[in-house]
């Protein structure tokens, strides 16, 4: 990731950190062995139809983020597709990012 864009996720994840995480969720990613190999962090919108911001940690690579708006679909998915955890792009149809890590073994939990 060049340092403009990663200085740009960074400050959205400041913001996020200080002022949405009251809105937040967070899911750890583990591998087959149960290592602990990545997380989402998610800031939803106040409302449905906000926008939703998530940040993918594939630990050892850069931190990426995407958002998705608007109602009547699943944001997280849509604010994830085109990430890549360790060599998985996520798609949001017709199988979604969880689907996709669980169908390679990875197990996913909602801790927040």
């Amino acid at each position: 990731m060049n340092t403009n864009k990663r200085e740009s996720v960074m400050q959205w994840l400041d913001k996020c950190e200080n002022n949405h995480w009251s809105r937040a969720g967070c899911k750890v990613i583990f591998n087959s062995d149960g290592s602990y190999v990545g997380k989402i962090k998610i800031a939803f919108p106040k409302d449905g139809a906000g926008t939703l911001r998530a940040f993918l940690w594939d630990f050892g690579n850069d931190i990426q983020m995407g958002t998705a708006g608007g109602y009547g679909y699943d944001k997280l998915s849509a604010a994830l597709r085109g990430m890549v955890f360790q060599g998985i792009e996520f798609t949001n149809h017709p199988e979604n990012w969880e689907i996709q890590l669980r169908r390679a073994g990875y197990t996913v939990i909602t801790v927040m």
